[in-house]
């Protein structure tokens, strides 16, 4: 789904089914489309059955929008993959200020909405704006 490119990640977004020895079988077309229909081409065993184009959703492509541009080493790419696909975060590596990134963004928005019940936890709310300037600070943001 993503492969690393000159100078960002770049969006492929197909799956390749194949046989390999009469096993059917799907995994993401990376390196290329072209790759998958030279080596299919090249080997017996290999047997191209399908291309299909995996259509994102408006949350997957602002996931990929966020993610683009991060220089993510090419052993972190399947969690930048699983974060577009899925939204799941990782909890280590290059991403994982993805998530934290998240969680300040749901915390501002729960300080700043003013509804009655958050009014009536004041204490707390300082408490949330304390804890979200120093992940902040922790974060250099």
């Amino acid at each position: 789904m993503l492969k690393r490119g000159e100078e960002q990640l770049e969006l492929h977004p197909y799956k390749v089914k194949y046989k390999d020895r009469g096993e059917e079988k799907e995994q993401w077309a990376l390196p290329s489309k072209k790759w998958w229909e030279d080596t299919c081409s090249k080997h017996d065993h290999l047997e191209l059955l399908e291309f299909e184009e995996i259509e994102l959703s408006e949350e997957q492509q602002a996931r990929y929008a966020e993610i683009k541009d991060r220089n993510i080493p090419e052993a972190h790419i399947q969690s930048a993959i699983e974060y577009v696909y899925s939204g799941e975060t990782p909890s280590a590596g290059p991403l994982k200020d993805v998530g934290i990134e998240q969680r300040i963004e749901t915390l501002e928005r729960g300080v700043g909405a003013g509804s009655p019940g958050q009014r009536g936890i004041a204490q707390r709310v300082d408490k949330m704006e304390d804890d979200i300037e120093a992940i902040k600070k922790h974060l250099d943001l």
